[in-house]
């Protein structure tokens, strides 16, 4: 049996093989996308986001500065005054406030006025004072005259030791009574009552505890007359 192709049969079969390749590679091209570009490798550590992300809306960017890192970290504390330049002023007598004491944040210089004080310690300082000048005034013509009569020898001489030991007393009174006005920074010849609370170095006045008519004394506890002075 001869199963032989005929030739114009088999130039028919080679140009429809032919033809279905062509047409096969004519649908693959149209229908098969091309293959998209590898990603790049994301770094390690690293996050990407997508253009349309909504977790952009989160993301804030800033400039980095640099800065000095503390030390230690924060620890509670007050502010005080630095004490080797602050006073703190009292009165020393007791008495009450007769004139308005100094503003706050009024600069003072040594020796200011920052009250007055209507006192009757310093009342009985200043008649302690004035009795005892007299008393030696008495005294001194008491023995001047024991003197004069012992040289005349018409007393004792015992009656004159007697009136020296007067006068040497008397004195004393005075010395002692001159010491206290000193010491309350008062003059000899004043004889008001009144006393005159200084500032003892130059500096401002931070803070009052006192107001007119108010009654101070140096007992208090705290004293109801404060003035710390923060040094210039």
């Amino acid at each position: 049996m001869n199963t032989s192709i005929p030739p114009f049969t088999q130039n028919s079969l080679v140009c429809c093989c032919a033809l279905a390749a062509i047409l096969l590679s004519g649908c693959s091209d149209a229908t098969d996308p091309k293959p998209a570009p590898p990603k790049p490798p994301t770094p390690v550590g690293e996050v990407v986001l997508a253009p349309d992300s909504p977790k952009k809306a989160y993301v804030k960017t800033a400039h980095l500065t640099l800065s000095q890192h503390p030390l230690l970290e924060p620890l509670a504390g007050k502010i005080v005054y630095d004490e080797s330049m602050t006073s703190r002023i009292s009165s020393p007598v007791a008495g009450r406030v007769v004139t308005a004491p100094i503003a706050l944040g009024s600069p003072v210089q040594t020796g200011s006025t920052l009250l007055e004080l209507d006192s009757p310690d310093v009342a009985d300082a200043e008649a302690d004072f004035a009795k005892a000048q007299a008393a030696v005034t008495l005294a001194s013509h008491a023995f001047n005259r024991q003197q004069e009569l012992y040289a005349g020898k018409a007393i004792s001489r015992k009656e004159l030791e007697q009136a020296q030991s007067d006068l040497s007393s008397a004195r004393s009174d005075l010395q002692r009574a001159t010491d206290r006005l000193k010491n309350l920074h008062l003059s000899a010849r004043q004889a008001d009552g009144r006393f005159a609370l200084r500032a003892t170095l130059p500096g401002i006045v931070v803070e009052r505890n006192v107001n007119p008519g108010m009654e101070v004394r140096p007992d208090l506890d705290p004293p109801c007359l404060w003035f710390p002075i923060s040094n210039i």
